[in-house]
């Protein structure tokens, strides 16, 4: 303190000590502690106290006495200035002083992805909800590790980082998608279209005999038995096709490769899987579909394997052909009709018919008779022999009906045809019936039923004429009975039994028939008697009806009268 600080109700010179009061641990005015004493400090400068200021009144008052501000004995700041706050008040400036603000201070609260714990906010990302990702969202980093700036990168930017370069990584880019676009970089190597497998434990082999090229699977190459699986296109006229080929013969004089199929082993009594061939089956007429999946063939068995095709494509099932191969190759082939006796079998073979039976037996019975049958046994000269068997009588007849020519020929004349007994049997009470020897030989125009004699033309032609017993040149000649109007085709009738269209008298079985001598062509019953003419038999009658055995006589009568 200056030796010339005075205390007195005048100000202090001011002028004189118009500087820095620095007072160090000095206790001021400690002794002015009467009431109404006050102290006047005019601070031009800055007042620094090294120390403590100590307020021995509880109130800080400027110079008209007007509070400034307001102790409480613990402490505390009870008011500032004339305002003496509430609770939760602060001081805020309203421009030219200090002042306590009634408003509330601003609350704040966790947001999504945000937690509040106290003063301290924490990202919590389990509250973000499920989105899709799409090419062009972004996703956030850390440029250059931990201590880098943040920045964000788009889902097309990370994929092309992490692409880097085809060449190198095999990958490749487009719309934030990662695609394989070659497989060389990272070791798989092979030639187009090959297929890749896993070798079991995560390697990737690309396969010089798996290739798949368009619509076609091949199995092998060139060394091997080749294996086709291919697809055909689709087309107005079909669905696509598929197709299963073997190899090829490979190389001069080769077989073709194997096709084998393979249904799963049965265990203990268990019956091995079958193959079973299905489709569609649809009405021809209406092109609606009746079975969607009929299956219309199966391959299977246990000691007998047997090949079964349904009916109509797999429409009936209990309507079918079966083929049998038991033991040692013994064959059955079976057609089944479980309504009616209709299942017929029918061989429609545009070649030959080859038949090799080990010991030269075949044998044709019912299955439900096998004592009956028809036997082909072949020496072994290739001759041949037919047997019918019936066990209990002598019914096993063979009858033959061909809708066309039956031949027996025999290579010379050192060979011949025999039949032990020929059976005839008498034509029937229709006009023209027949059965005998006949010839396709010869010209003319023919009446059928007609008695015709073999003539010749002017050019040594043959000739078939109308035969008349009036005189030898129209009767004594080779005698046939025309069996149409043109005898190189319809035939002639040589011998044999006959059903003549006109009267040759009743119940006169065995009398001999006549060649007329009024009318050409025609028989009668009493011998001709007029001058020249020819008696000549042509036949005897069998029956009513006109029936007769057609046998003409070589020998003949001319009358003499």
């Amino acid at each position: 303190m200056p030796s010339d600080f005075k205390y007195s109700d005048k100000r202090y010179n001011r002028d004189r000590y118009n500087r820095l009061i620095d007072l160090k641990g000095v206790t001021l005015f400690k002794y002015l502690k009467n009431a109404g004493t006050r102290i006047f400090m005019r601070i031009m400068g800055a007042l620094h106290l090294d120390g403590d200021l100590t307020v021995g009144g509880n109130n800080i008052k400027d110079r008209s006495g007007k509070t400034v501000i307001s102790f409480n004995n613990t402490g505390g700041i009870d008011k500032i200035g004339d305002d003496t706050p509430s609770s939760g008040q602060f001081l805020k400036w309203d421009g030219s002083k200090a002042v306590w603000d009634a408003a509330a201070g601003t609350t704040y609260s966790a947001g999504t992805l945000l937690d509040l714990s106290t003063t301290t906010f924490n990202v919590d990302l389990t509250e973000a909800s499920a989105q899709t990702i799409v090419a062009g969202d972004y996703v956030l980093f850390l440029d250059g590790g931990t201590t880098g700036s943040h920045a964000k990168g788009s889902i097309n930017d990370v994929a092309t980082l992490f692409a880097g370069t085809a060449a190198t990584t095999g990958l490749s880019a487009s719309s934030g998608v990662l695609s394989v676009s070659d497989l060389h970089p990272v070791g798989v190597d092979g030639s187009a279209n090959q297929l890749l497998t896993d070798d079991g434990d995560g390697t990737v082999t690309s396969e010089s005999k798996l290739k798949f090229d368009s619509n076609t699977l091949t199995v092998g190459d060139g060394s091997d038995n080749l294996y086709v699986i291919g697809v055909s296109d689709v087309s107005d006229a079909h669905g696509s096709r598929l197709y299963l080929l073997s190899g090829n013969g490979n190389g001069t004089d080769k077989n073709g490769g194997n096709f084998t199929f393979y249904a799963g082993r049965p265990t203990g009594d268990g019956t091995p899987g079958s193959f079973s061939w299905s489709g569609s089956l649809q009405n021809a007429s209406s092109g609606d579909t009746l079975r969607s999946d009929a299956t219309w063939m199966q391959l299977g068995g246990t000691s007998t394997t047997y090949l079964t095709m349904y009916s109509e494509g797999g429409a009936d099932i209990s309507d079918y052909l079966k083929v049998s191969v038991a033991e040692h190759g013994a064959t059955e082939i079976a057609t089944i009709d479980d309504d009616a006796n209709a299942a017929h079998l029918t061989l429609d073979i545009d070649g030959d018919i080859i038949h090799e039976p080990q010991t030269g037996i075949s044998k044709w019975f019912r299955a439900d008779n096998t004592s009956d049958y028809l036997m082909l046994a072949i020496g072994g000269n290739g001759g041949a022999e037919f047997t019918t068997v019936d066990a209990a009588s002598h019914a096993a007849d063979i009858t033959i009906t061909a809708d066309g020519d039956i031949t027996l020929t025999t290579p010379d004349i050192q060979h011949s045809t025999s039949i032990k007994r020929r059976k005839m049997t008498v034509s029937s009470s229709i006009d023209n019936d027949h059965d005998g020897d006949v010839v396709y030989f010869g010209t003319g125009s023919t009446t059928q039923g007609e008695i015709c004699y073999l003539y010749k033309d002017g050019s040594n032609n043959p000739v078939w004429i109308a035969a008349q017993a009036n005189a030898e040149s129209t009767s004594t000649s080779l005698l046939a009975i025309a069996l149409g109007t043109d005898p190189d085709v319809d035939g002639m009738l040589l011998r044999g039994m006959y059903t003549l269209d006109h009267n040759t008298a009743d119940n006169n079985f065995g009398d001999p028939v006549y060649l007329s001598d009024t009318a050409a062509g025609n028989t009668i019953s009493a011998a001709p008697s007029s001058n020249n003419d020819v008696v000549r038999v042509i036949g005897y009658k069998m029956g009513n009806d006109d029936e007769i055995w057609f046998c003409p006589d070589n020998t003949w009568v001319v009358v003499s009268a």
